[in-house]
C-alpha cells in the first residue's frame, strides 16, 4: 500500500483506497482567468494626473489616431469603465480596442502615457512574391 493511502489508528474504514477514489465525485478545477474583468470597477478608475487630466488629452497622448473616438467615449469615469464589448459597439477596430485598453491599464499603473505609447504598426506587404517584413 502506498504512503498516500496509509491507514492510521484513527481510520476504521474497511473499503480500499481505489474504491474511495472511484466513488468520489469528479470536480473540475475552476479557473479565474476572467476574475479581473468581472470585478467591480470601484477603485479601478484612477484620479487624473498632470499633464493628462481629460479623456481628450489621454487619447491624444496615446497616439494612433484614437482622438477620433473622443466624443463617443464620454467622461473620465466612463472611459475607464468601458469593456472591449462596449468599445466594439462604438465602432472601434480590434487593434484599436486592444491598444486603448492597454493604454488605460498603463495609466492605472501610474506610467507616463507619452513614454509608453507605441507607434502605429506597419503593414506587411508582398512584393515580388516574397514577404517584406
Amino acid at each position: 500500500m502506498s504512503t498516500l493511502f496509509r491507514r492510521t489508528a484513527a481510520c476504521t474504514c474497511t473499503t480500499s483506497p481505489s474504491t474511495l477514489l472511484r466513488a468520489s465525485p469528479v470536480v473540475a478545477p475552476i479557473r479565474n482567468l476572467h476574475a479581473v474583468a468581472s470585478a467591480p470597477t470601484k477603485g479601478r478608475v484612477p484620479a487624473p494626473r498632470e499633464p493628462i487630466t481629460t479623456p481628450a488629452a489621454l487619447l491624444a497622448a496615446s497616439g494612433r489616431k484614437l482622438s477620433q473616438y473622443e466624443s463617443k467615449l464620454g467622461d473620465w469615469n466612463e472611459l475607464f469603465t468601458k469593456t472591449s464589448d462596449n468599445l466594439k459597439d462604438l465602432g472601434m477596430l480590434p487593434k484599436e480596442r486592444r491598444y486603448l485598453l492597454w493604454v488605460l491599464e498603463r495609466y492605472r499603473q501610474g506610467e507616463n502615457i507619452k513614454e509608453v505609447a507605441l507607434p502605429p504598426l506597419k503593414k506587411k506587404i508582398v512584393q515580388l512574391g516574397k514577404r517584406v517584413r
